[in-house]
């Protein structure tokens, strides 16, 4: 997967149903590395091997061993969301380029045309709005913004849609300014 994902093609279907796991595997792994879980005194006695007494962790380690433990959690969810909104960008690529296949490789006039409903929003918590510049075809300039994320809701973070279907992380600085270069080679105002 990861080559296609190199290509510009992803299939979705199995990585979208993935996901949710990916997410919880990932927090569980985290909590068990900051909890110290798998030591070999943590392990009950067995054959060949005597007991150890439990360790008792000071009040105030188990309090920073919880905060670790959630800033991992939360961590893992925000990187889960945001590949999550990757392969949804993807998918919408997908729709797009299928549009501009039937359509003699122009791109539809807005977002809506694609008749997808799911394809409109971001998915997870944000569920943002995509923008998107209309007027381009599969011919135009690869770099050009295509469709992109109206807030920047992955650490500061848009996530773009260009033309060549790559699918990329901007700050807002960037997100501006390649916006603005779009719009201004395609002859419409900057926004």
């Amino acid at each position: 997967m990861i080559a296609d994902m190199d290509r510009g093609r992803l299939h979705t279907g199995g990585l979208r149903a993935a996901m949710p796991i990916l997410a919880i595997a990932a927090a569980v792994g985290a909590a068990a590395l900051l909890a110290g879980c798998g030591k070999a005194e943590d392990q009950p006695a067995g054959k060949g091997r005597a007991a150890r007494p439990a360790r008792q962790p000071p009040a105030k380690d188990a309090d920073a061993n919880l905060g670790d433990y959630l800033s991992a959690v939360m961590a893992a969810k925000g990187r889960a969301e945001t590949v999550a909104a990757q392969v949804h960008m993807r998918a919408l690529y997908q729709a797009l380029t299928a549009y501009a296949l039937t359509h003699g490789g122009k791109y539809p006039p807005d977002l809506k045309a694609l008749g997808d409903r799911a394809l409109l929003r971001a998915p997870g918590s944000s569920g943002a709005a995509y923008g998107y510049i209309a007027g381009q075809s599969d011919r135009s300039p690869r770099a050009h913004v295509l469709v992109y994320e109206e807030t920047a809701n992955h650490g500061g973070k848009a996530i773009v849609l260009r033309v060549g279907g790559e699918v990329e992380l901007l700050t807002s600085t960037q997100l501006r300014q390649a916006l603005d270069a779009t719009r201004k080679a395609i002859g419409k105002a900057p926004g």
